[in-house]
């Protein structure tokens, strides 16, 4: 068969159109690219390893391709720009693109590794200081702990405190104690401090013959020594002494009737003995014994009671100082010396004082 120059043109047009046509229906597709980055405490970074509890802001963006990206951690999907705080472990976050009619699929990964915060640090206050007197009230307040964790405040000697509360405590020394155990996030953590209440002074009342104070007796007199708590530890223990010499002790109150058969001046001595929260004192009075003799000169500073029925005739000089003469009982005194004394008392009717020649009375 012969072909001429027209039909071979014409075959190769029909062949070169048939190329195109084919190369028309072949299917070339370009790769799709995504985008994932991060913001961590609003600044722009991958982070390898990042300490808990920080915030990540993922954002998941398609540079390259058509459709919407899709944002998963560890397969579970999340919201692109939302963020998010995550608990301690490895987060992979995995940014997406699915494949369409021209683009093959595409992901971008990113991996965190979340630490445990051993960094954090708890605060304890205790008001009005650590170092307060028995008596007063002290408050403990612990602070600074995650929302998300359980701290407890101990005092050392009474066990669980609650936290921001008033408390009295006894004398002694305390260790106050903020603490936590942790969790998978968090360390355990501690904080402690030390609160002394010192031991205060109480009170107690010795009289003598229920006189707070020195009294004047006659020889062979018996009166009543007594010691009282006034303040002070319930039970605590009193002592009472005479010339250093005990003659009770026991719990308030304590008593000793004497007799004072002796001339002198005697020591009388109440104790209070330390206690839990209060310290040792004493208190001292003195019991002046003079002379059933009421005829004798009581002494300066000291009072002279004049039995009325003794018929004295003082011919002794006499200087009371600050001391006051005073009479008893009925009868006749006779002064007839020099005599001395702030004040001296007026007889009554049945009482006669007579003045002697040699007598010479200074009052005042």
């Amino acid at each position: 068969m012969r072909i001429n120059t027209k039909e071979i043109m014409f075959l190769m047009l029909l062949m070169g159109m048939i190329g195109i046509a084919s190369a028309s229906l072949g299917v070339f597709k370009q790769g799709s690219c995504v985008e994932i980055r991060t913001i961590l405490n609003t600044s722009d970074a991958v982070i390898a390893t990042i300490t808990y509890p920080n915030s990540i802001t993922p954002t998941c963006s398609v540079l390259t391709g058509v459709g919407t990206a899709l944002l998963t951690v560890n397969g579970t999907t999340i919201t692109s720009e939302d963020p998010i705080v995550l608990g301690v472990g490895t987060w992979t976050f995995n940014c997406s693109l699915a494949e369409s009619q021209n683009y093959t699929a595409g992901e971008n990964i990113t991996t965190f590794e979340i630490t445990q915060n051993d960094t954090y640090v708890l605060s304890l206050a205790i008001t009005p200081s650590t170092n307060e007197d028995y008596g007063t009230e002290t408050t403990a307040t612990g602070s600074d702990c995650p929302a998300e964790l359980t701290c407890n405040l101990y005092n050392n000697e009474t066990g669980e405190l609650t936290n921001g509360a008033g408390y009295t405590f006894g004398a002694g020394i305390y260790n106050i104690t903020y603490n936590t155990t942790g969790n998978a996030n968090y360390s355990s953590a501690s904080v402690s401090d030390i609160l002394t209440i010192n031991k205060i002074s109480p009170t107690i009342n010795l009289t003598l013959n229920g006189t707070q104070g020195n009294v004047t007796i006659l020889q062979n007199s018996e009166i009543y020594l007594n010691v009282t708590q006034i303040t002070g530890d319930s039970g605590a223990t009193l002592q009472l002494f005479n010339e250093g010499n005990l003659i009770n002790e026991g719990v308030s109150s304590i008593f000793n009737l004497t007799l004072f058969d002796t001339i002198g001046t005697f020591n009388i001595t109440g104790f209070y003995l330390e206690s839990q929260n209060y310290t040792e004192i004493s208190e001292t009075w003195f019991v002046k014994v003079n002379t059933a003799d009421t005829c004798t000169c009581a002494g300066n500073g000291n009072n002279w009671e004049i039995n009325m029925g003794d018929a004295c005739n003082i011919e002794t000089t006499c200087y009371l100082g600050t001391g006051n003469i005073t009479f008893i009982g009925t009868g006749k005194t006779t002064f007839n010396a020099a005599i001395s004394a702030k004040n001296l008392e007026y007889p009554t009717t049945d009482q006669t004082l007579m003045i002697g020649s040699n007598a010479i009375i200074t009052i005042g």
